[in-house]
């Protein structure tokens, strides 16, 4: 008994599990060793040396082929050799088996396989290259086969930045392409295959985030379509607009003069912002960059602020329950105060004569007639538990709002879909039919469609070295890129990315 249990333990040990003991005494133990890939032209040894009989000796050996390719008539040297060699003729893979038999005439046989390879004379995944974060990277392989061969092709990732969800489109071609969703080095295998040959090569794509620096201490943002501009304002002592163009970093710079600048919007034609600030209100023309007008609001904090036209701007206060809201006449400051119905407001102006208001203090949701006389008279309102700032107009012929918890709010004041995300800035495309918002550090861009699909989730580069908050989330005038400025307290990038 102990020598079976010795037999069984060295069957295991060279790959093979010992068969059960047959009456006339036990079976040999066939082993034709390991297969593997060589070169068309190398002679390959055959080794059944390892076979053995457990309780007896084996007496004959037999190797015979049961699969070669097309055409090849390549033999054992010495088919009855316990070792003996074996030349592949062709390019391909070969199966042969190994026949033992002992001296009480039991048999046993193994099979091994041997690829033969040269098919396959060169495999290039391409040119090391660079992209740009969400631009998409275009891949060129190469692959050479001896004539008469064809090859397969797929592409895979060998590695990709933290956090990347990228695949890649069209890999069984020779020129796929994958679009760089997150900052990095992405490294890309592609394989070729014929028959059972497989060669690979790797590339690396290096995808980086190239935006523009728009410096620190920036106040506030606005996008104007008209020029497909970045506009903001910022405190240097005085109220200061810049203007920039977000492709090619040229920029344009206007001083307002002495007073503390809270925020920034750009009316519906694209064509004028306004500024506000402590006790003052101005508008500015963004193609010529001049000053239009500047006036006056006593008392008034301009947290936020609306230009439903070019000649009136609505002032929105911190705390509504101190201040009210100050609608300026920019023609002739007369200024029409009205009672501000929640406690901490946040605006938008949305398509047609529609504003949007939301609370960051209760549940409250408003729709206001933006170009009505007397000013601002309430359409709709309603009340969502949970909502939350900022506001941020979507839609066209179906004008709706997204909420900062992630409600699109209907005109009826109804909710029309839930994008189950905290939303910190965002905005919507008709072209695309689309929304794109920022969660935390993440830019979302859903369908407006039933069920809200996921179209894309990106991680926001760093910036200096930390994770950045969005400021700015606009579509071009083209509406095929997205505009998004994000940074930290050493500065703000922005950047133009495809859709």
């Amino acid at each position: 008994m102990r020598m079976l249990g010795i037999v069984a333990l060295l069957a295991a040990c060279n790959g093979f599990e010992a068969p059960a003991q047959p009456a006339g005494g036990a079976h040999p133990i066939s082993n034709a060793g390991t297969g593997s890939s060589y070169p068309l032209g190398a002679t390959v040894t055959l080794d059944g040396s390892r076979s053995f009989d457990p309780d007896g000796t084996i007496l004959a050996y037999r190797w015979s082929i049961l699969q070669r390719p097309t055409g090849s008539t390549a033999v054992p040297l010495d088919a009855n050799a316990a070792a003996t060699t074996f030349a592949p003729d062709h390019v391909g893979t070969y199966r042969l088996r190994l026949l033992v038999s002992d001296d009480a005439h039991n048999t046993d046989s193994s099979d091994l396989r041997i690829v033969s390879t040269g098919a396959i004379t060169s495999v290039d995944a391409g040119p090391e290259a660079t992209v740009s974060w969400l631009g998409t990277a275009h891949l060129s392989g190469s692959v050479t086969t001896m004539p008469g061969m064809v090859a397969t092709y797929s592409w895979d990732f060998v590695s990709r930045p933290l956090g990347s969800l990228a695949s890649v489109d069209n890999s069984n071609t020779l020129t796929p392409s994958f679009v760089a969703d997150a900052a990095g080095t992405y490294i890309i295998a592609l394989h070729a295959r014929v028959g059972d040959e497989v060669r690979d090569d790797t590339v690396t794509i290096e995808a980086t985030p190239s935006g523009v620096p728009l410096g620190a201490g920036v106040v506030a943002y606005t996008y104007s379509k008209n020029i497909d501009h970045i506009v903001y304002v910022h405190d240097v002592g005085h109220a200061e607009v810049v203007r920039v163009d977000p492709v090619t970093a040229a920029q344009a710079t206007l001083d307002l003069g002495a007073f503390t600048p809270r925020s920034i919007s750009v009316d519906p034609t694209g064509q004028v912002v306004a500024v506000g600030g402590l006790g003052k209100v101005a508008s500015v023309a963004v193609s010529q960059f001049v000053l239009m007008s500047l006036k006056d609001v006593p008392g008034c904090t301009a947290a936020h602020v609306t230009i439903p036209y070019s000649t009136r701007v609505d002032c929105f206060p911190a705390d509504g329950t101190t201040e009210p809201i100050s609608s300026v006449d920019m023609n002739t400051g007369a200024v029409t105060q009205i009672p501000c119905p929640v406690r901490f407001p946040d605006v938008t102006l949305g398509a047609s004569n529609w504003m949007y208001m939301v609370d960051g203090a209760s549940s409250q949701f408003y729709l206001y007639d933006a170009f009505s006389t007397p000013p601002l008279a309430v359409i709709q309102h309603g009340s969502f538990t949970g909502i939350a700032p900022p506001v941020i107009a979507a839609g066209t012929n179906q004008p709706f709002a997204v909420t900062g918890n992630g409600l699109a709010v209907n005109v009826d004041a109804t909710v029309r879909f839930d994008l189950h995300t905290p939303v910190s800035a965002g905005a919507f495309s008709a072209l695309g039919y689309e929304i794109a918002v920022v969660s935390g550090a993440q830019l979302k861009v859903f369908g407006v469609e039933a069920g809200q699909p996921l179209k894309l989730t990106v991680t926001l580069p760093p910036v200096n070295g930390m994770t950045p908050t969005a400021k700015l989330v606009a579509y071009s005038a083209d509406e095929h890129h997205l505009i998004i400025v994000a940074g930290t307290a050493a500065g703000d990038v922005a950047y133009t990315v495809p859709r």
